[in-house]
């Protein structure tokens, strides 16, 4: 798996690690991530964002979310959460720029991915950041009845394995996942899971599907997730 590290200029020694899971659709490239990234540095972090198309894309080059493959899009993370614990152990072992200590960071099916890797129980891993979690279930992004009955079937079993604090971040106008959906699921997701907090956002630029990416999006994330660091830093 490539990964993009970064640090602040000047940083020396080990620093704790946020691991970044970003959504589909993303790519590596041209500091696509760097103003995120400064976010974390700027707080005395590290940041790895793996490449896309190495963990999310079959050898056959088929999205690991399409249903001609998998029935089950939570089950189908798991492989992808085994990458993540692998890479983990490179970035924090002797010659690893980041100490043991670390929190994953998932955005769209990224936080799926980064769920699953919390549900099995990696040491050391203390907090959980979701972003624009959520899925349509069998038939890929469209959501009827029964796919949101799967979906919530699958939040909840994910919650039933992660016992970390999880916050998790939806912003308004999401035209993937609605503000019902959203709440539908972390619900599910907490019944098992009650250091789980959902934070609703209002509507943003766009699409509350891009709460990560949009150059007027920080401002939305950023505070709550401020907040959540430091109280992992209490603990």
């Amino acid at each position: 798996m490539t990964v993009t590290v970064y640090r602040a200029p000047g940083a020396s020694g080990k620093q704790p690690l946020v691991f970044l899971l970003p959504q589909f659709g993303s790519e590596i490239k041209d500091g696509w991530f760097a103003s995120q990234a400064q976010y974390f540095t700027d707080a005395g972090y590290v940041v790895a964002v793996p490449q896309l198309t190495d963990l999310y894309q079959t050898e056959r080059n088929i999205p690991v979310y399409d249903t001609r493959m998998h029935t089950d899009l939570v089950a189908a993370t798991a492989p992808y959460a085994i990458e993540v614990l692998a890479a983990l152990v490179a970035l924090t072992g002797p010659d690893g720029p980041a100490t043991a200590q670390h929190v994953v960071l998932g955005v769209g099916y990224g936080a799926i991915v980064a769920a699953n890797y919390a549900a099995l129980g990696p040491p050391s891993c203390e907090g959980l950041i979701m972003i624009s979690a959520g899925f349509g279930g069998k038939k890929a992004l469209r959501q009827d009845e029964d796919d949101m009955k799967d979906s919530v079937e699958a939040f909840g079993r994910l919650g039933q394995k992660v016992k970390i604090p999880s916050l998790w971040l939806n912003a308004a106008s999401n035209r993937r996942i609605s503000d019902k959906t959203a709440n539908e699921l972390f619900a599910a997701f907490h019944s098992g899971s009650p250091a789980a907090t959902l934070h609703m956002l209002p509507d943003i630029e766009r699409d509350g599907d891009a709460l990560f990416s949009i150059a007027t999006a920080p401002a939305a994330w950023q505070p709550d997730t401020g907040k959540f660091l430091a109280s992992l830093r209490k603990q």
